[in-house]
């Protein structure tokens, strides 16, 4: 081994303990909580506490749930739990065509989309808005421009008002049919449910031309 070799084995040497001591340094003045920590913290604590007292008084009116659900019937559990499923992936594939094919939009993201928008959003205080708020984070941490978002978000909402609007005429129908409604009732039950259906049908209809 030449000299010059040896000197810069030597100084390669040296160059490792002097940047473990700088690594150190830093580590030991570094700050023990950041900005962004502290802010995560405190709002997660403020979460916390707004909703302590909604989910207090729901355990309180929700006393006989445990019990309903301890006579329950499995299959009819399991039968609900798969129905929930198959929900769940409708709205994912409705929201990923709605929102498109893009970097980071993959079927996964529009299931967990449809999960914290459908799901987590509707039973939290002030529904739906938590859930939309936080699918609005999400996406434009993805880098999805918000009139892209916004328009998807309001062609769900409305596809979401005509499902309920075709199951509300479905069920008045029903209960109408099998006597449960007063009979001078009856007939207006009846004409607002085929009012509604036949709107919706005029609607679609003129969406399609």
């Amino acid at each position: 081994m030449t000299a010059g070799s040896r000197a810069k084995l030597s100084g390669r040497v040296l160059e490792v303990p002097a940047a473990r001591e700088r690594g150190l340094r830093a580590w030991l003045l570094r700050p023990a909580l950041s900005a962004g920590i502290v802010f995560r913290a405190t709002l997660a604590v403020l979460v916390i506490a707004t909703l302590a007292a909604p989910v207090t008084r729901l355990r309180a009116e929700m006393s006989g749930v445990d019990d309903a659900l301890g006579h329950a019937s499995l299959p009819w559990l399991a039968g609900a739990g798969a129905a929930e499923t198959v929900c769940y992936l409708a709205l994912a594939g409705m929201i990923g065509r709605l929102l498109g094919h893009g970097p980071g939009l993959s079927r996964f993201v529009a299931l967990r989309l449809s999960v914290v928008i459908y799901g987590l959003g509707s039973v939290l205080p002030g529904s739906p808005a938590p859930g939309l708020a936080m699918a609005t984070a999400e996406l434009r941490s993805r880098g999805v421009p918000v009139a892209r978002f916004a328009t998807a978000f309001f062609w769900c909402v409305w596809f979401n008002l005509r499902g309920f609007l075709v199951l509300a005429a479905l069920t008045s129908t029903m209960v109408t049919l099998r006597g449960l409604v007063p009979s001078g009732s009856a007939g207006i039950v009846l004409g607002a449910a085929l009012l509604v259906l036949a709107g919706l049908t005029l609607t679609t209809a003129l969406a399609g031309c």
